[in-house]
């Protein structure tokens, strides 16, 4: 937030900063944001050292022009700050910090400090981890779990021959470097931004929402 201007919820948008508010529904030459992005002096204008086309301005104007329709509510994933100072107090803005390691039953189980905060969290529920995979099931599941494919036989048969931790972080490297890698994770991000272009080959529309 820089001048008292947030524009993080539909109402931060309409109320605006110390100038004024950003937008007015309706009423395109009384909206700041607009003026604002079709400011001529780069050093005034937003985005600054890079003037938007005026194809964007003109959508920003028109969008403005039809009541500057807005689908969010007045708050940020559900959580509403009533002031600056709340917001800044927000656990996304804190700086991190090392948190101790918890103290665990089972002290010989941890292989590094992440599996202790997992211990520790299983052993407060009664839970006991439980034994390690065999060479067949973890390379299995490590290839369902970052590509959403099997291994090959080749593959399989292979890890099965030297199931070593250093094989198996190159396995990981591997995982991580196919094109596979990125089609699994990247259909998650699509599914949250409901990306849509086509209903197929043979008829196509607009996905308003999409």
């Amino acid at each position: 937030m820089q001048a008292g201007l947030a524009l993080d919820t539909a109402a931060g948008l309409r109320k605006g900063g110390d100038s004024g508010p950003a937008v007015v529904p309706g009423d395109p030459a009384a909206s700041l944001l607009l003026e604002r992005i079709a400011e001529p002096d780069l050093a005034r204008s937003m985005p600054p050292k890079k003037r938007l086309p005026p194809e964007v301005v003109a959508e920003f104007t028109e969008w403005v022009r039809r009541g500057a329709p807005d689908r969010r509510q007045d708050s940020v994933d559900g959580w509403t700050a009533p002031d600056e100072a709340a917001r800044r107090a927000h656990w996304a803005f804190q700086s991190p910090r090392e948190p101790n390691l918890p103290e665990v039953a089972r002290g010989g189980w941890p292989r590094g400090d992440i599996d202790r905060f997992v211990l520790a969290a299983l052993e407060q529920r009664g839970l006991a981890p439980v034994a390690d995979a065999d060479p067949r099931s973890l390379r299995r599941r490590v290839a369902f779990d970052l590509t959403g494919l099997p291994p090959s036989a080749a593959a399989l048969e292979a890890f099965i021959a030297n199931p070593s931790r250093e094989e198996f972080a190159r396995v990981v490297d591997r995982l991580l470097d196919s094109p596979r890698f990125g089609e699994k994770w990247a259909r998650h991000w699509l599914d949250v931004a409901r990306y849509a272009e086509s209903t197929g080959k043979t008829v196509n529309f607009a996905y308003p929402q999409a």
